[in-house]
């Protein structure tokens, strides 16, 4: 065998092997030492396509697309990587070359349907995953990027419907089932979508993200040891998958099994849904140990979660010199509430200028770096102070206002470009609509806390509402209202967080398949001494929890009401 050969057999014996380091350095090296050859090149671009570096692959790809103008294979890979490069005009034409020399092309198709859709074309985006599906129904990579974009387009319905044909036409087709499963998650018929999901895993059990997904259902449906086992499943069969990770903190973390479910939690910073802060790799992290010098403690994930965790910023504090916590771009508004935090020295964001930083800390993983374990959830008191200057001018606002004040929130925040977040909203956001029976009880005086959109005007007259959430500047603004409150009654959002951060009576009225930071038991959620919650007996039933919550309300009004006529 001649030197090229040998080498390329080994470099090809590497890629089977998915050692894909040395297949690469295979490559190159014959290209360096007995030029570059078309077909070479092409082998090299799939090598670093299937290691997910397609913007190294890509000139590769254009170099064998020319020395090759007639190799379908190779055109339609040059077709993807100028897609994944984001040259979607140029990968239409690479894709439309390669489908011209094979008509039959599945992948080609494929990747036109998500050309087409990237620019906003849905009608050619499925005609082609159509025309991929006729030439073979069980292509899943097709059904699967048609039914992503009807979702996208707010089509979930269709997807479902779609999935559902392509299933019932093959009993025995994994991708079909899977994908039929998915699209019945975002509904709302979780039994069926489970059936669905477990026909994929009778199929085949280590089918890519199947448990990910049961272990969803189970989690939303409260079925947190099957929530457990699923997710497990999953990491079993992919170690690396971090929203598996993610779900199975959030199950350990429901049932209080803290030290493993702080540990796991951390995968909420490579799952890539959430929000985080970078730093420059030369700033260590933090382990926990003493420190003489300043621990920078950076804002992450949501503005209810910053708020929540910002308790543990006087327990680091206690172990090292000084503590600056960076809020910035969407932690922004917290900025002011969070100076009063105990335990933060100082506040900064990008506009502060150099400082001089001994190591970092991501504020949701304080209690695994502090070891706090199940102590993390204990109820605390007030933790942060509204400014009194903005307390008092509140104060001033709402003397003409002298019933039994109670601070309403309804909804959280839909994001809408996740779709699984999308839906928890859905289930944690209740409706003005649904809190309608909250006006039949007297000498209580509603403010509105809730952030964007407009309340409905009858259902807002009705319940006597003041609406002054448009003047809130910040979360200091708002818990300096708060502050002025007998009692906030809220959803699950931030506003539990700030209420409870401040000493404010709160309720939550809280969906069946609660977040696991509140835990299983609705008696004992943890976390505030001031939390009350009233949680859904079943998902969607809404009903008796406001009509709880009413009936808890009405004597506390009574005797308000009682307690000021008695004082004149």
């Amino acid at each position: 065998m001649d030197p090229a050969a040998t080498l390329l057999a080994a470099a090809d014996a590497a890629f089977a092997r998915g050692d894909l380091a040395a297949a690469e350095a295979g490559y190159r090296s014959a290209i360096a030492r007995f030029g570059a050859r078309g077909e070479w090149l092409a082998n090299l671009g799939a090598i670093l396509i299937r290691g997910q570096r397609t913007a190294d692959a890509l000139p590769a790809l254009e170099a064998a697309a020319a020395a090759l103008p007639d190799n379908a294979a190779v055109l339609a890979m040059q077709g993807y990587a100028r897609l994944e490069s984001g040259h979607r005009a140029d990968a239409i034409s690479a894709l439309l070359r390669a489908l011209a020399r094979d008509p039959q092309r599945l992948d080609a198709w494929n990747n036109l349907g998500r050309a087409r859709a990237a620019g906003g074309d849905f009608a050619a985006a499925a005609a082609a995953w159509e025309r991929a599906l006729a030439i073979s129904p069980r292509y899943t990579p097709a059904l699967s990027n048609w039914c992503d974009a009807l979702i996208a387009r707010g089509d979930a319905d269709a997807a479902r419907d779609l999935a559902g044909r392509f299933a019932a036409a093959a009993p025995d087709d994994a991708g079909a089932w899977f994908k039929y499963g998915y699209a019945l998650m975002l509904g709302t018929d979780l039994d069926a979508a489970r059936a669905a999901l477990d026909r994929v895993a009778s199929i085949d059990p280590r089918f890519p993200l199947v448990h990910h997904d049961l272990g969803t259902i189970a989690l939303w449906q409260n079925r947190i040891d099957d929530a457990d086992r699923h997710f497990r499943a999953e990491l079993d069969r992919d170690p690396h998958h971090a929203d598996a990770r993610f779900g199975l903190a959030s199950a350990l973390l429901k049932r209080r099994r803290c030290d493993e479910g702080w540990r796991e939690l951390e995968a909420r910073v490579d799952t890539g849904h959430g929000r985080t802060t970078g730093l420059p790799p030369t700033v260590p992290a933090w382990d926990g140990s003493p420190l003489a010098g300043t621990l920078l403690v950076l804002a992450e994930e949501g503005l209810g979660d910053v708020l929540q965790f910002a308790r543990f910023v006087a327990d680091a504090h206690e172990r090292v010199s000084r503590v600056v916590l960076y809020c910035d771009g969407y932690w922004a508004p917290l900025s002011r509430l969070l100076a009063t935090a105990l335990g933060v020295d100082a506040v900064v964001d990008r506009s502060s200028g150099s400082l001089a930083i001994a190591a970092h800390a991501r504020i949701m993983s304080l209690p695994r770096i502090l070891g706090q374990g199940t102590r993390a959830v204990l109820p605390r008191g007030a933790y942060l102070t509204p400014p009194a200057a903005d307390v008092a001018r509140w104060a001033g606002r709402l003397r003409a206002h002298p019933d039994f004040r109670v601070g309403l929130c309804w909804g959280g925040n839909p994001r809408v470009e996740l779709p699984h977040a999308a839906r928890i909203d859905e289930r944690r956001s209740i409706g003005l609509v649904h809190l309608a029976p909250l006006a039949e009880i007297p000498g209580v005086q509603f403010v509105s806390l809730q952030k964007g959109g407009s309340p409905d005007r009858e259902l807002a007259s009705a319940l006597r509402l003041v609406d002054w959430s448009d003047e809130f500047t910040d979360y200091a603004d708002t818990a300096a209202l708060m502050a002025n409150l007998d009692l906030v009654l809220t959803v699950d959002t931030s506003i539990v967080h700030c209420a409870g951060a401040i000493g404010r009576p709160v309720w939550m009225l809280d969906r069946f398949d609660n977040c696991w930071r509140w835990g299983t038991d609705a008696t004992n959620p943890g976390w505030y001494e001031t939390l009350r919650v009233f949680r859904q007996p079943a998902i969607g039933e809404w009903t008796p929890v406001v009509d709880a919550a009413a009936h808890a309300l009405a004597p506390l009004a009574q005797a308000y009401l009682a307690a000021r006529i008695a004082g004149g």
